[in-house]
């Protein structure tokens, strides 16, 4: 049966007037509906997961200006994080397990089922062979119409005990060697930077002391923070950095502190142009930028007009100049509830910029009615997406693209106070 017929019947069979009254129903037919209900609830999902994955596999997030699939459902779908990092992690498991998905198609696991089968087979060893995967997936999905999850997960680690019962072998401790720190630093042509090194047992320790307090997996709306360790990391490093370059006690560079230098020239600045691929910006003259990034970083910073010659010479430069006062930030810090203002998120206040509702190279002041507290993850998308915002009577008000609701009716955040450590 196709994906088509299957969806059809699937249809018909919720549309059965019998459920309608379920007291009619004697015991054993309520049963054997109660399971063919479930089976067909799971199929159903099974198409739906198939579709996620598609849209996974197009990077169609991008297309809208979110940085993953994960992000997208949650506003198109209005799920947490959890939730929707729950689907996706579902659709990517079974675009890798064909015996798998077959199952789902037909109703025959559960979505606890499938994660128990997922987590077994990523757990192989990495010397198994494409052959021993299928064992391990086979018999796994043959029990799950007998055994559930949990009692799959417990089968799951013997099958993993009988292909390596010795497990990895154990490293013998390496020489000491000379101390020293080392960090490559690579700019890729897509302006993101890779790093790979490594550091003295006394800076490491510093940097995985500084990364602890920062990476602790975070409650969001209630769940737990959906993110990897290693995006944590990531995003914990990146705090470190944003963090050290606001606290204004590093060494100076080239006679000031240190701070990122952003060139783009003023009409490119003003309208945006570029803001898909075109690198229009640069940092210091290494990183490239597109005009519609330089906008978003010059929406909260530290502004310096100079006027260049005919071959790019400076002819003239002027006063610096911060758009958002000291004190006006802390207003707007004060106003928004000392955190993000976007619908829903909860990310607190030294992990966010100030954003203009209408941009100050636009013509918007800067102004209580015309700025909020707005975390780097919302700022981005604020910039790259369709969201808009305005303030309404003193409260920051977004309006959502079409695809997320139709009719873009406004969405304040509700929620008060500082989000809980």
């Amino acid at each position: 049966m196709g994906m088509d017929e299957t969806t059809d019947e699937m249809r018909g069979e919720a549309n059965s007037p019998a459920d309608a009254q379920p007291w009619r129903i004697g015991t054993r037919e309520l049963l054997a509906r109660v399971q063919a209900r479930i089976a067909h609830s799971r199929g159903y999902h099974a198409v739906t997961l198939g579709l996620i994955a598609e849209l996974n596999n197009r990077g169609v997030a991008g297309e809208f200006g979110y940085r993953d699939t994960v992000s997208l459902l949650g506003d198109a779908l209005v799920l947490t994080r959890r939730e929707a990092s729950r689907l996706t992690g579902h659709a990517q498991a079974l675009t890798a397990l064909p015996l798998v998905a077959a199952a789902a198609a037909e109703g025959r696991v559960s979505a606890e089922q499938v994660t128990a089968i997922a987590d077994t087979v990523a757990a192989m060893p990495a010397w198994a062979t494409p052959a021993d995967r299928e064992v391990v997936e086979k018999t796994l999905t043959d029990a799950a119409g007998t055994v559930h999850a949990n009692g799959l997960r417990k089968w799951g680690r013997e099958l993993l005990y009988r292909l390596d019962q010795d497990g990895p072998e154990p490293r013998e401790p390496e020489p000491m060697v000379e101390p020293h720190n080392e960090l490559d630093v690579t700019v890729t042509p897509s302006g993101r930077v890779r790093l790979a090194g490594e550091l003295d047992p006394e800076p490491g320790a510093l940097l995985t002391t500084l990364l602890s307090a920062l990476t602790t997996p975070k409650t969001l709306d209630g769940q737990p923070d959906p993110r990897t360790p290693a995006q944590r990391a990531g995003d914990g490093l990146a705090d470190i950095l944003y963090r050290a370059a606001d606290t204004g006690t590093l060494p100076e560079d080239g006679g000031q502190k240190p701070h990122l230098t952003i060139t783009v020239p003023l009409e490119t600045l003003r309208t945006g142009i570029g803001k898909a691929s075109l690198h229009t910006a640069t940092t210091g003259g290494t990183i490239k930028l597109s005009a519609a990034e330089a906008r978003r970083i010059a929406c909260d910073c530290e502004v310096v007009p100079m006027v260049l010659g005919a071959r790019s010479e400076p002819l003239d430069v002027g006063r610096a100049s911060r758009t958002v006062p000291t004190a006006m930030r802390k207003a707007v810090i004060t106003r928004d509830h000392g955190h993000c203002a976007f619908p829903s998120c909860q990310r607190p206040a030294q992990w966010s910029d100030i954003h203009h509702a209408r941009h100050w190279l636009d013509g918007g002041t800067t102004k209580l009615d015309n700025l909020a507290v707005i975390c780097r993850q919302h700022h981005t998308l604020l910039h790259h997406s369709e969201w808009r915002m305005t303030i309404n009577n003193g409260i920051p008000t977004f309006i959502p693209p079409t695809f997320i609701d139709p009719q873009q009716k406004p969405r304040t955040n509700r929620l008060p106070g500082p989000a809980p450590g």
